[in-house]
């Protein structure tokens, strides 16, 4: 128990523990009163892999951080069979990276199971199974980036079990607190957890899940309770059951109590492809919820379900099919929950059309916490026979924010299955911002924790517009570019400011050159809006009240009466890495173990943004 007591000291005072939720469930607004989303269509679909060629790809997975994602899948342009592809979009979805394969470099000739999760800001990790299909052995390997999916760091192995293969690993994020869970298939045999509290640099495991199972997905609640759900077969009174399972631990995973079920399963199929029944899991981290998806046979086809737990994970309400008018096979599907508490539920749809199987991507959307749900409506531009030079994969993933929801999955391209993005624009404005300026005419910008709110009108709503979104620093040197949209969907932008990671006031550029020409209403040609933001962040102030020696520096700084986590930063306004309370020395490197470059650096005691200390290393 001491080093959950540590783990919990060193997240208290963080957001990763909001206050307790409400005793009842009286506080929860209804359907009437809950934000209603835009009533848009799904976006054209874009080909992540768009070079033709006649390798497929499939196993989806995908995260947002703000209006950045990064999506990942099982590519087999490997240059040794399977690897993992990756693609990032800094414009929320409109356009995206070529794709990269940042886990090749791993120690096994082949790579797969991708899960990706943003820790925040353009923090985001990417864990995956590396193995030897010959040798029948296989780890779980994991790569980081810091610049939102750009450059990737070098692959690290989490499990470095020779003779053993680990199977289907997913990652969950929450900040600096990362839980990967994955299915050992050797002794001892089961779902095994891997927690890290310190973004990755050091890991606390593996702990012991279930003895039995597959496809585990960790999710955290409010409240800093782990809760981990797994499907396939596992224990019930003594015997083997299909059937989705759950456990949760008080302690980060150390422990964890009962074994719960959610729901019973039948998965088999008729389909010419696997197609087994890996559960989708989220939480309602503000209400508590759990929210589980799964598809499972009744007679001769398979449908979609979808269960909730509102007491923890207790017990679990009866099921409730999310489409019941939709025709053939329902299979994979995902689960994200947006900000205003909505529940998006994807799937793959599979039908028979004169002896072929058409496979298309559907939506269905829950505005009463999973209660009752809408007509589902096809996402897939079309329908499309898979090329079956490849299975068709296991799972899907999609994401979600306070403007936009997005799914990625394989559906057949010119050549082969590749992987497509969508996304819907969610025109709502969470409850509670505030007003912050409005200095460009009708334009208004708004903030909401470390978001800010960018309406920009048009003279036409019709008006096509090209918009790119700046953000500036307190001299109007360009930081960073923010997002690249066009059309009417620019009429609302969402554009995610790192208020803990920059040193300094920052502004909003809005360079809008219109394409369009209606001559009624509209004047053509480049205009220009500012928009100008608070100073988020205080200037420098007064030192640390501890001793730094020496400064400047060459290799080791040390440090004496430290009274708690001293971020580092550099003359740029970003955040490097961080020291544990009371640590007595720093060698000089980011949080990775990358050495440092000379120059300018900066110790702030966390929590206190004002108390700096510049240092310099030479």
């Amino acid at each position: 128990m001491i080093f959950a007591t540590w783990l919990l000291t060193l997240l208290a005072g963080t957001p990763l523990i909001p206050p307790s939720a409400p005793p009842s469930l009286s506080w929860i607004p209804n359907a009437t009163s809950i934000p209603r989303p835009l009533l848009a269509p799904w976006s054209p679909n874009i080909n992540l892999v768009p070079q033709p060629e006649s390798q497929s790809q499939n196993e989806t997975s995908v995260s947002q951080s703000g209006f950045r994602l990064v999506a990942a899948w099982n590519d087999y342009r490997g240059a040794h069979g399977v690897t993992v592809g990756v693609a990032y979009s800094r414009t929320a979805g409109t356009s995206w990276s070529p794709n990269a394969f940042p886990l090749e470099d791993s120690p096994f000739p082949e790579e797969g199971d991708p899960s990706v999760a943003f820790g925040g800001g353009d923090t985001v990790y990417l864990v995956g199974i590396a193995f030897d299909r010959d040798a029948g052995t296989g780890d779980i390997v994991m790569t980081r980036s810091f610049d939102g999916g750009r450059t990737w760091g070098p692959v690290e192995n989490l499990t470095n079990t020779p003779t053993v293969f680990d199977d289907k690993c997913w990652i969950s994020a929450y900040h600096d607190t990362l839980f990967v869970v994955y299915a050992s298939f050797g002794y001892p045999w089961g779902i095994r957890l891997l927690v890290s509290t310190d973004a990755g640099q050091t890991w606390q495991g593996p702990f012991q899940v279930n003895w039995s199972g597959n496809g585990a997905i960790p999710r955290m609640d409010g409240q800093g309770n782990l809760h981990v759900v797994w499907g396939l077969d596992s224990p019930s009174n003594g015997s083997y059951m299909n059937g989705i399972w759950l456990k949760t631990s008080t302690d980060l995973g150390q422990t964890f109590g009962p074994l719960r079920w959610v729901a019973n399963l039948n998965p088999d199929t008729l389909l010419p492809w696997r197609a087994p029944a890996l559960p989708a899991f989220q939480v309602d981290r503000d209400s508590g919820f759990l929210y589980v998806a799964y598809a499972s046979m009744v007679g001769e086809s398979s449908r979609v379900f979808f269960k909730r737990s509102v007491n923890g994970g207790q017990s679990f309400e009866p099921k409730v099919t999310v489409a019941p008018n939709s025709p053939g096979h329902q299979i994979f599907p995902a689960l994200t929950v947006d900000a205003a508490h909505r529940i998006h539920l994807f799937y793959l749809q599979a039908r028979q059309d004169n002896n072929q199987w058409l496979v298309s991507a559907w939506h269905t959307v829950s505005e009463d916490y999973g209660v009752t749900w809408s007509e589902a409506t096809m996402v897939s531009d079309t329908e499309a026979a898979p090329a079956w030079d490849a299975f068709i994969g296991d799972y899907i993933d999609a994401a979600s924010n306070q403007g936009f929801v997005g799914v990625v999955w394989p559906q057949r391209g010119p050549f082969s299955d590749d992987v497509w993005f969508s996304r819907q624009v969610l025109d709502t404005v969470p409850p509670g911002i505030a007003l912050i300026d409005s200095s460009a005419g009708d334009t208004v910008v708004y903030a909401a924790g470390d978001t800010l709110w960018t309406r920009l009108s048009y003279p036409d709503p019709s008006d096509i517009a090209v918009v790119h979104l700046l953000l500036l620093d307190s001299l109007g040197g360009v930081l960073d570019t923010l997002q690249e949209v066009a059309g009417p969907e620019t009429l609302v932008a969402w554009v995610p400011v790192p208020l803990m990671d920059t040193l300094a006031g920052v502004r909003l550029l809005a360079v809008a050159h219109d394409v369009a020409w209606n001559e009624a209403s509209d004047t053509g040609g480049t205009f220009v809006m500012v928009v100008s933001a608070s100073e988020f962040v205080q200037q420098p102030g007064p030192a640390l009240r501890f001793r730094v020696w020496p400064n400047p520096f060459q290799g080791t700084l040390y440090l004496a009466g430290n009274p708690g986590i001293v971020e580092v930063w550099d003359a740029q306004g970003r955040r490097l890495t961080r020291l544990p309370a009371g640590v007595r020395r720093w060698p000089g490197t980011d949080r990775s173990g990358r050495a440092l470059p000379p120059g300018v650096y900066f110790l702030r005691l966390q929590g206190t943004p004002q108390a700096l200390r510049v240092l310099k290393l030479r």
